[in-house]
């Protein structure tokens, strides 16, 4: 169970649901060549309350080997602008290989140094086994359609810009918390004392009569006696006499 509030939103659920729903890890690992959009990333990740991993002292030296001297060494990730095709793949490999990295949100904006399609290529081997555990933005939209493609075509569950992807996070989140809610039994009132009389009256009288079902009057009886409140409904009167005598009882107090 997920509420969305915009059509818009009803497409990014289906998107998340049907691609995204086996990730099983809370934190969010941002991967990126644009630092700008690593920050806008951060920013909304802040905004929506999702937790950014941390990476520990193995990734941040594992990255250290792979990446220049001036990546950012923190989450955000990001790989720097100049990232050849091979760049991406390792870097994405030693994400998926740590598993403190958590779910892997992977962004690309494109450049004049490698082809959009060249970085997916590069990477796809690794998504074998790893799609649900990723999550894409190519920023832009016909200089990325086939690395979009090729990524969707791998079972990644992708997003047209950082926000969006990072509100599907989220969004898998409250889905999560809803299921667990709806398996929980729910706790006993113990403030509530059946009325075990009127139960075994009402059930008996309709028994008797060799009755399946219950009548309107008599089930709201059933629930009144479980403590369980009902919408208060009256009999309509068969004579123009009873319909006089029919609202003696009432409370007709103004409220």
């Amino acid at each position: 169970m997920l509420r969305v509030d915009t059509l818009q939103e009803l497409f990014v659920a289906a998107e998340t649901l049907s691609r995204f729903r086996a990730n099983g890890h809370g934190r969010l690992t941002v991967m990126t060549n644009a630092g700008g959009a690593g920050v806008m990333a951060a920013d909304a990740a802040a905004h929506e309350g999702v937790a950014l991993a941390d990476p520990g002292c193995a990734l941040l030296a594992r990255l250290d080997a792979l990446l220049p001297a001036n990546w950012s060494r923190a989450n955000p990730i990001d790989i720097i602008g100049d990232a050849p095709a091979e760049r991406y793949a390792e870097t994405l490999g030693a994400l998926l290989a740590d598993a403190s990295a958590g779910a892997v949100l992977f962004m690309h904006a494109p450049t004049a140094i490698v082809r959009s399609e060249d970085v997916a290529r590069a990477c796809l081997p690794l998504l074998r086994g790893h799609a649900s555990r990723v999550m894409s933005a190519w920023l832009d939209d016909d200089a990325v359609a086939q690395a979009r493609r090729l990524f969707e075509d791998a079972g990644v569950a992708d997003y047209a810009t950082p926000e969006e992807a990072v509100h599907a996070f989220a969004m898998l989140q409250t889905y999560r918390r809803n299921q667990e809610i709806l398996m929980e039994t729910p706790g006993a009132d113990q403030g509530a004392v059946p009325d075990a009389a009127a139960v075994h009256a009402t059930l008996g009288a309709a028994l008797a009569e060799q009755r399946e079902w219950l009548g309107e009057q008599e089930a709201k009886s059933l629930l009144r006696a479980y403590g369980i409140e009902t919408v208060p409904t009256v009999a309509l009167a068969p004579t123009a006499e009873a319909a006089v005598e029919l609202p003696r009882g009432w409370d007709t107090r103004w409220r």
